[in-house]
């Protein structure tokens, strides 16, 4: 059965989505997906080598086998999923009334956050939501390997055992993060500033854009530093727009985030339209800032 709202919560990784994920779904009205990626790859991952689908790989096939795996009992749905703003045609093809949350954050910040997850798997999200339980994200990894399709699972190994060599032999990760197009090829320049950078530019650009296309009622723009600098205010508003009214989680879980600020840096591979492009966004979230800071 479909959801009565499906909701989408977008964000660059390490920009505040797992965060929000968890508050909003601490509503009982609400069916919270955190990052089933294998569901969203179904045979699209295989047949392209990247995440960046389009409305067309929205086959009939692939529309039925994703709404069956997100099937619920008439509540809210919420999912998020980082590289899913890589795809937001594929995704309103499959919902066309969905409503979306664009959740944005300094890209310094992000960039710091990204490179620490790739490295180290530097990754505080568990402490601070209250379940940082033991070999948290090698269970997550286990998890979501079960879940894979099984016409989808032999494109699964390679990148299992990878992560498995990392986890226990600190075998370094050639790549981490949404899976654009061309991203192999980044890959192998080793120069992972410059590939967090390019991510942060692909997906904030991908959701400024997409946004500009859908109906006011059916988005929610927020940057990550006013949510945690007025988190009572922007909680409520975000669960009006998501139509919920019994959140049980304390906003202190808010507490435990930090806003990091830093001066913007040149990147470190000097791509003209990339860094157009990153010209472009800042500018963008500065009006986007002054917006919320008026209606706050």
């Amino acid at each position: 059965m479909e959801a009565k709202s499906s909701i989408f919560i977008i964000g660059a990784p390490r920009s505040g989505t797992t965060l929000l994920g968890k508050i909003l779904s601490s509503s009982p009205s609400v069916t919270y997906f955190e990052e089933p990626n294998v569901i969203w790859r179904y045979k699209n991952w295989k047949k392209h080598g990247h995440e960046e689908f389009s409305k067309d790989d929205a086959t009939d096939d692939v529309k039925d086998f994703i709404r069956k795996n997100f099937s619920i009992n008439g509540s809210v749905f919420i999912e998020k999923t980082p590289a899913n703003a890589l795809r937001l045609d594929f995704i309103r093809e499959i919902y066309p009334n969905a409503k979306f949350i664009f959740l944005y954050r300094n890209s310094e910040a992000v960039v710091k956050s990204m490179k620490k997850k790739w490295l180290y798997e530097d990754d505080k999200n568990g402490a601070s939501l209250g379940d940082d339980i033991p070999f948290r994200q090698l269970r997550l990894q286990a998890t979501r390997f079960k879940a894979v399709p099984y016409v989808d699972k032999p494109f699964y190994f390679k990148t299992a055992i990878n992560e498995l060599m990392f986890q226990f032999f600190g075998k370094k990760r050639s790549f981490w993060g949404p899976q654009y197009k061309n991203f192999r090829e980044d890959a192998k320049l080793g120069d992972i500033d410059y590939i967090c950078h390019k991510q942060w530019n692909l997906l904030t650009s991908k959701m400024i854009d997409f946004s500009a296309g859908l109906p006011e009622e059916s988005y929610f723009e927020l940057t990550y530093e006013h949510l945690v600098k007025e988190p009572s205010h922007w909680v409520i508003k975000l669960a009006n727009f998501c139509g919920i009214n019994d959140l049980t989680h304390s906003t202190k879980l808010i507490s435990t985030a930090k806003v990091i600020t830093e001066s913007s840096s040149l990147l470190q591979k000097q791509d003209a339209e990339l860094v157009e492009l990153y010209d472009q966004n800042c500018k963008y979230l500065n009006a986007l800032n002054e917006k919320l800071t008026m209606s706050s």
